[in-house]
């Protein structure tokens, strides 16, 4: 049996998943690889007088697409934290939506729509 006293667990760790952790979970479910980054590919971050860092985003297209939506002050939004193209257009009308923390899933039972927006109408 395990017991733990108030010294021992403020020393742990709180948390092992970080304030975008619920991300990486999503994208693991989603694409079989956990990144907090949901751009197409591998963006190179930084200079060529400091090494340039990659961040690894979405490799392949996605079977479930993922729409972001998050509630800032200002107003604006940041393009840094929205999904590139592998994400928005899956191979299936279905997309998990992250709305300010609130998670859904929005689908349609037609699959044509992915691949003539005039279907949209029928």
């Amino acid at each position: 049996m395990l017991h733990l006293d108030s010294a021992s667990v403020d020393v742990l760790p709180r948390s092992n998943i970080a304030e975008e952790g619920s991300q990486c979970v999503v994208t693991l479910l989603l694409t079989g690889r956990a990144t907090p980054y949901l751009h197409n590919g591998v963006v190179y971050v930084g200079d060529e007088d400091h090494y340039a860092l990659p961040q690894f985003g979405v490799l392949a297209r996605s079977e479930v697409g993922f729409l972001l939506w998050e509630d800032t002050n200002d107003g604006k939004v940041d393009e840094t934290h929205q999904p590139g193209s592998r994400l928005k257009t899956p191979s299936l009308p279905v997309w998990v939506c992250c709305c300010s923390g609130h998670y859904g899933v929005l689908f349609n039972t037609n699959r044509e729509l992915l691949r003539n927006y005039h279907a949209e109408r029928r």
